[in-house]
């Protein structure tokens, strides 16, 4: 049986923390896709995010897909396992990217091999061109094409939204597990370790791709409701939206969600 945990209000640092990672991902423009290719400046990337529709010269992991977010300075680039952030320029159609610093999660072999070559290719100061929605990087024999995560983030109740974890079956969630959706991707913390992976959303399912955690120990009650967690998350789920609560369901369990309000 799993262990119940008692829970205090949620702080409001770890509310703006959630709000930072979604409006991370959720700031966007938008536009029409038929526009000719540019060379962007810094303000046509600044507060928007990309997601990769297509590679020529590798072959990405399955279930991963590329994610570039711009500011009007740095870039963050997400792979399948790290988050990579450096400050950019643009000169002369070309995209230039400062030594990037990243995250250190523990991820299997093809994903870390996947950000090693996600950052050499932004090493590798690579021509940019912008069609108003599409993003296209070109690197020796690599072609990375973006697009606007507006046109390609699935529209539904779930897309952009943070939610407490409450209740898995009987068992109550620890202090500071929540997870977040926004832009094909699963934000999660369990309460003990941190992680992403990505998800497909539908009306009425959501499919979770594997999801790589930080590698933190914690007291045996603790472990025993993440691996509880983790093992309850992969796969499908059917999901139920009622008002700001959100069930999740596996056919077997029930994992019970208390939307966050984003200050």
């Amino acid at each position: 049986m799993l262990t119940t945990f008692h829970r205090s209000p949620v702080s409001t640092a770890r509310r703006v923390s959630v709000a930072i990672v979604i409006c991370a991902v959720m700031l966007m423009s938008c536009g029409d896709d038929s526009s000719s290719s540019t060379a962007p400046t810094k303000g046509d990337l600044a507060d928007r995010s990309f997601l990769s529709s297509n590679v020529d010269g590798q072959t990405l992991v399955d279930g991963t897909q590329i994610t570039l977010t711009f500011t009007a300075d740095t870039v963050s680039a997400v792979a399948g396992c790290n988050t990579m952030t450096g400050n950019y320029t643009i000169e002369d159609g070309t995209l230039k990217v400062d030594t990037m610093a990243q995250t250190r999660m523990a991820c299997d072999p093809d994903t870390t091999s996947q950000d090693v070559w996600l950052q050499a290719l932004l090493a590798s100061r690579p021509a940019v061109t912008l069609s108003t929605n599409e993003l296209v990087l070109k690197g020796g024999d690599t072609t990375l094409t973006l697009r606007d995560r507006t046109k390609v983030a699935n529209e539904n109740a779930l897309d952009g939204r943070s939610w407490d974890l409450v209740t898995l079956d009987a068992a109550q969630a620890p202090e500071g597990a929540y997870l977040s959706i926004a832009g094909g991707q699963l934000y999660l913390a369990t309460g003990c370790n941190r992680g992403f992976g990505t998800v497909t959303v539908t009306d009425t399912a959501i499919e979770v791709g594997p999801i790589a955690l930080t590698r933190r120990s914690c007291d045996p009650a603790l472990n025993e409701w993440e691996q509880s967690l983790t093992t309850f998350l992969t796969g499908s789920l059917e999901y139920d939206v009622s008002g700001a609560d959100v069930t999740l369901d596996n056919g077997t369990q029930t994992l019970i969600l208390a939307e966050i309000p984003v200050a």
